[in-house]
């Protein structure tokens, strides 16, 4: 039974070898269990409270969290990014805060999509960069040459 406890230890700390920089960047951690399951979690680095906490048994299980968790925030990415741009990018805003100076006042509503979209870019670049770096050095990609 201590046997088969070490070899799982080591196969999930190279699973945790595996994604060092996901752990990093993430403020994530792995709990071994010595009589139950193990456990693996985020804290949220904005607010310090728990983003992410489960169960599991086994190396494969805790990779397949960690991506599991990584699709979800890309997917929270593209939903929060749509709802905030489709909020700022309502034609009435933009008539209201730009007026109509050309007839159909497609100007404004480029400026004010542009503008819209360069601040939704810089508010998720540090984390679309993090998502980026642990994803690439898991798979041994090398992120200077590439970014």
């Amino acid at each position: 039974m201590e046997v088969l406890y070490m070899n799982r230890e080591k196969e999930i700390l190279a699973v945790m070898e595996k994604y060092k920089t996901f752990f990093d960047e993430c403020h994530a951690d792995v709990a071994i269990g010595v009589r139950g399951p193990n456990f693996f979690y985020v804290v949220d680095d904005q607010y310090g409270e728990l983003d992410e906490f489960a169960a599991f048994e086994t190396a494969q299980e805790l990779e397949a969290i960690i991506l599991d968790y990584t699709a979800g925030e890309m997917i929270a990415y593209e939903y929060a990014r749509t709802e905030n741009l489709q909020k700022v990018l309502d034609y009435d805003h933009v008539a209201q805060f730009y007026g109509n100076t050309l007839p159909d006042g497609s100007l404004e509503t480029l400026m004010m999509t542009l503008s819209a979209k360069a601040d939704e870019n810089a508010k998720w670049a540090e984390r679309i960069g993090k998502i980026y770096k642990y994803m690439a050095s898991a798979m041994g990609a090398d992120t200077e040459k590439n970014m």
